[in-house]
């Protein structure tokens, strides 16, 4: 018992001292760095602003999971109305999981 009381006494002793207040300005404690101020933001382009954007997933879209397989669906999206199309960055597929194994989604 008195091992965990100087256990849990000790503990309370760091954790009181560790959450100790900053009394620095906010002025002082963030800074600027000159090269993330420096740039011009550009404007959308007038047609995008009504765009229809379509996330396209390759691996779910087509069987083969390639862009190549997914460009003859283009223009049938384009039909559709479809203005973007924002394509999923490739990324390496899990062991786990994977697409057409027992336990896929």
């Amino acid at each position: 018992m008195k091992k965990n009381l100087l256990f849990l006494s000790v503990l309370l002793f760091i954790f009181a001292f560790s959450c100790k207040r900053d009394n620095k300005p906010i002025e002082q404690v963030s800074s600027t760095n000159e090269d993330t101020i420096n740039y011009q933001l550009l404007p959308a382009p007038e047609w995008s602003n009504n765009a229809t954007i379509y996330e396209v997933n390759l691996r779910q879209y087509t069987k083969e999971g390639t862009i190549n397989a997914f460009i003859p669906h283009i223009q049938r999206l384009k039909k559709l109305g479809i203005d973007i199309l924002w394509i999923m960055p490739p990324y390496p597929i899990g062991k786990e999981k994977r697409k057409g194994t027992l336990g896929s989604p």
